[in-house]
């Protein structure tokens, strides 16, 4: 399918009032291509969806995607759906977006580092002799908040967005960066993809999604082998996991199963969250009502935007990594827990929905769950080797 639509650059399409431009992205679905508009200079996003060969289950499932996206198209952070040309002889559905120029959240996480402020060197206070750092610098904590500023507003965008889903009646189920679309910089944010939503507030469709973004019991449950699943607290979940992606430019754990060694020692420890990543307290408090297993006591959407907006930081200040440097009881030696988290802690890139293919091979070797590193090096955590297409834990 995907070679079929490739060579579509010069057609025109919509009576010829667009022409297909460029290739902007290929999937099983088929071809996005940059479009622009033959009589006005304006440019598209056009959709080809491949309509050979399809089941009428199959369908079904794409007009679905169609209707949904144009159901919530009208939400000023979700990508606009301008129309759909669906000809009974066409082998493609032609469905035209919104273009955004900047890419997807992926993207502008990873390799534009557009949300990535270094941390402050961790220098000891020399008149304490308890190790604690010399406070902040003036133009540092300005530099933080303007960062923190930036993350909390994108954020609150995709907060907005899926309150609104949840408030119609609709639930992603596939929320993660390579889903939300970025322009003005990575200033403006719009939620894309509805191939996986679904109106049903519990489901029995597990594995719906990309493994780093689903929950527990969306995969089947950790304790007990699950019937169904709240499709309201797995958003939740996902979001989560952006906020921490948002944050720390890096994923928690590869999956929320019982077979994954950081997400096993979460289970048994809480905290451990505040320990192997430079988040602030005020985030902690947030992540451990989201990443409960019980899906009854979850945070809603609505309440995680109201905390997020309430939070005077996101990432830890080195005054609290000290603090929690000694509450944690952590390691003499900084170096080898920082070898130790970034080994058990690199992040793939998590555009696959199934769970095998959304782990490839790590060129690191699989390791126990991380020590807690001591405050200096918790803040390194952000300055991780970031590859194509791949973000760090």
């Amino acid at each position: 399918m995907a070679t079929t639509y490739r060579h579509l650059q010069g057609t025109l399409i919509a009576d010829g009032r667009l022409e297909l431009l460029s290739t902007l992205g290929l999937g099983a679905y088929g071809v996005v291509y940059l479009a622009r508009g033959v009589h006005r200079p304006q440019y598209y996003a056009v959709k080809c969806l491949n309509k050979v060969g399809l089941d009428q289950r199959q369908r079904a499932f794409q007009l679905r995607e169609i209707f949904v996206h144009t159901m919530m198209s009208n939400h000023p952070n979700v990508v606009r759906l301008h129309g759909v040309l669906d000809h009974p002889g066409d082998a493609a559905v032609y469905v035209v977006l919104e273009y955004c120029p900047d890419g997807d959240l992926f993207e502008m996480i990873t390799e534009k580092q557009r949300y990535y402020l270094p941390p402050e060197p961790y220098v000891a206070d020399p008149h304490a002799s308890d190790g604690r750092p010399i406070p902040e610098h003036p133009s540092y904590t300005r530099a933080r908040a303007q960062t923190d500023a930036l993350i909390k507003d994108v954020f609150d965008q995709i907060l907005s967005a899926v309150e609104y889903f949840h408030r119609v009646g609709v639930y992603h189920r596939d929320l993660k960066p390579e889903n939300i679309l970025c322009s003005d910089g990575g200033r403006r944010v719009k939620v894309a993809d509805f191939g996986l939503a679904t109106s049903d507030r519990m489901s029995s469709d597990f594995g719906c999604g990309s493994s780093f973004y689903m929950s527990p019991e969306c995969q089947g449950g950790i304790t007990t082998r699950l019937t169904e699943y709240s499709t309201a607290a797995n958003d939740v979940w996902s979001l989560g996991i952006i906020l921490i992606n948002l944050i720390c430019g890096r994923n928690p754990w590869k999956q929320a199963t019982w077979q994954d060694d950081t997400f096993r020692q979460y289970l048994r420890d809480p905290d451990l969250l505040a320990k192997i990543l430079p988040i602030s307290d005020g985030v902690h408090g947030i992540l451990r009502r989201i990443f409960t297993l019980s899906p009854e006591t979850r945070c809603s959407v609505s309440d995680l935007r109201r905390w997020i907006r309430a939070v005077p930081r996101l990432q830890a200040s080195n005054e609290e990594l000290w603090r929690r440097y000694h509450v944690y009881d952590t390691p003499d030696s900084p170096e080898a827990s920082v070898d130790a988290v970034l080994s058990g802690l690199s992040l793939h890139d998590a555009s696959s929905s199934s769970p095998e293919a959304s782990c490839p091979a790590s060129p690191l070797a699989p390791s126990p769950p991380p020590p807690p590193p001591p405050p200096w090096s918790a803040c390194s955590l952000c300055c991780h080797t970031r590859n194509s297409r791949a973000l760090a834990i």
